[in-house]
């Protein structure tokens, strides 16, 4: 404890208190002069400092034993409760002090009519004072604590969307791989532009892999150049259609969102030329939804499991409502919330 800083401190409490005290008697006490200034100086010297030091003493040691952050109720509560204990000892203790140095009474003063109403008043003020430090204290651990719950939670979210991004999938890029092979051989043309495609995938990963938000005009782009690449693996078995009005492009959604949910669709669903994946993006009223026809395959690999999961904790971070999820009969649909900032 830093004592000149703690006596600065209740020098200048005393001092405040002090003031207001003698201001008020002034004003409302018409007998009020010189004689009780300098009793006032003495009862508040006696009251101040011995009850200052006494809590700063308490709320130091109870920092130690019982920190607000492993516990803020059980703190608020039981800090309350020993704080008022140790002031109704430190209430006694100056009253009984000033009814014999200030006033030459008995040492029991307290004992007496006058003394207990003394008692009462003091300590009703000392609780009041009391609660309202516990209430503040609590409410402000409360707050620190639902920050760094928001926090920890967001760092988990980027943590999980730096591994998307680091992979994709790796059975896409795998595929991707044994696709370009495969067209290298057969159809070169059809080989180089699935390259390219392929580069400006990861390109884009690259250039937005520090960004938690991108425009929709640029995650559309990106979707199209994902698709591209599956059309060209799948042949007409993915087919896609956008209807995405202009005027929402320079709004703003989580990045890879779009492919997360691309990805996804083509994941958990069987098709083929005769039965192809049909996949719409529109949007409407500053939603874009992306919906799929639904043919489950016989046999589902595992995912990551934090596709979707991730885009829903992205909103949610950015208490953004709007992100939906639904899973019908003969299709799926994904509801990615546009976003507009300043």
């Amino acid at each position: 404890m830093d004592y000149r800083k703690e006596f600065l401190t209740a020098t200048k409490v005393y001092f405040g208190i002090l003031f207001a005290t003698v201001l008020v008697e002034f004003f409302y006490n018409t007998n009020f002069g010189w004689d009780d200034v300098k009793e006032w100086t003495i009862i508040n010297l006696l009251f101040n400092y011995p009850f200052y030091f006494a809590n700063v003493f308490l709320t130091k040691s109870l920092d130690k034993i019982m920190p607000w952050n492993q516990g803020a109720r059980k703190r608020a509560l039981l800090g309350t409760l020993i704080t008022i204990l140790i002031n109704i000892v430190v209430i006694y203790a100056v009253i009984t002090l000033v009814s014999v140095f200030v006033y030459q009474g008995p040492a029991n003063y307290t004992m007496t009519s006058n003394g207990k109403n003394m008692v009462l008043v003091t300590f009703v003020i000392v609780t009041i004072m009391t609660l309202i430090f516990y209430s503040i204290g609590f409410f402000k651990e409360m707050e620190k604590e639902k920050l760094l719950s928001a926090n920890l939670k967001e760092e988990k979210v980027r943590a999980e969307l730096s591994a998307l991004k680091a992979q994709v999938d790796p059975h896409f890029l795998f595929n991707s791989f044994n696709v370009l092979s495969g067209l290298i051989d057969e159809d070169p043309r059809q080989a180089q532009k699935f390259l390219s495609g392929l580069s400006k995938i990861y390109r884009y990963i690259l250039e937005n892999r520090n960004e938690e938000l991108v425009s929709l005009e640029s995650e559309l782009n990106f979707a199209k150049d994902y698709l591209k690449l599956q059309e060209i693996r799948f042949e007409d078995s993915v087919m896609v259609h956008f209807d995405v009005d202009d005027s929402n492009l320079s709004m703003q959604l989580p990045a890879l969102s779009l492919q997360l949910v691309l990805e996804n669709a083509i994941k958990h669903n069987g098709f083929d030329a005769k039965n192809p994946l049909d996949i719409s993006i529109a949007n409407s009223d500053n939603v874009v939804t992306v919906r799929n026809n639904k043919r489950k395959r016989t046999q589902l690999r595992e995912g990551n499991g934090i596709g979707l999961a991730n885009i829903r904790e992205r909103y949610t971070l950015r208490q953004v409502t709007g992100f939906s999820i639904e899973d019908e009969k003969d299709f799926f649909a994904v509801h990615l919330p546009l976003i507009t900032t300043n």
